[in-house]
């Protein structure tokens, strides 16, 4: 069937863009200024943007005072739309995106793998499926994926781009998950 064929060729031509996007991030993350941005508002946007056609709910705690951070904005709101995209992708028959921050400061004894000093914690809580152990190990790492492969369902390349941008910007993605919840 011609439709179907269509289809499927438009889905395979999305996924191929999103890689070339991922890809270009990458190799480019070197090269691109950081500049003040309001962050906060960046996301905000991003995570509305993302959840406009979809049957979650947000529950944003963000507070009204704004974070100026050098950052790639590009970047960042990749970043954010990926986060957004897996809890999204976590709960098929709709939930709720929690979203808050939290100014932490670290110091040498808290065993976080960042330099002492002042931070912007962003946290995302879905109430999806959850992460089983074995799989909560590897999910940062290229190429893995809980989803299935294919066009427009897992590449593995997501949560990896991910993690280098917030290193790239002085930070880090971790995660909390159990099967369920």
């Amino acid at each position: 069937d011609a439709a179907k064929v269509l289809q499927k060729t438009d889905e395979i031509f999305a996924q191929f863009e999103l890689m070339q996007k991922k890809q270009r991030l990458l190799l480019n993350s070197h090269k691109d200024q950081k500049r003040p941005k309001p962050i906060l508002s960046l996301i905000k946007y991003t995570i509305h943007e993302a959840l406009a056609a979809t049957d979650i709910a947000l529950e944003s705690s963000l507070p009204e005072k704004e974070y100026m951070i050098p950052i790639v904005e590009e970047q960042i709101s990749t970043l954010v739309e990926c986060l957004t995209s897996n809890a999204i992708g976590a709960m098929p028959d709709g939930g709720t995106l929690h979203v808050t921050s939290q100014e932490i400061s670290l110091n040498d004894e808290q065993g976080i793998p960042l330099p002492v000093g002042h931070y912007l914690r962003i946290s995302l809580e879905d109430n999806g499926v959850g992460i089983s152990p074995d799989n909560l190990a590897k999910i940062f790492d290229p190429y893995f994926s809980c989803k299935e492969m294919g066009a427009l369902k897992g590449m593995g390349l997501g949560l990896s781009i991910c993690q280098t941008i917030a290193i790239n910007h002085g930070g880090m993605l971790s995660v909390e998950s159990q099967p369920g919840e």
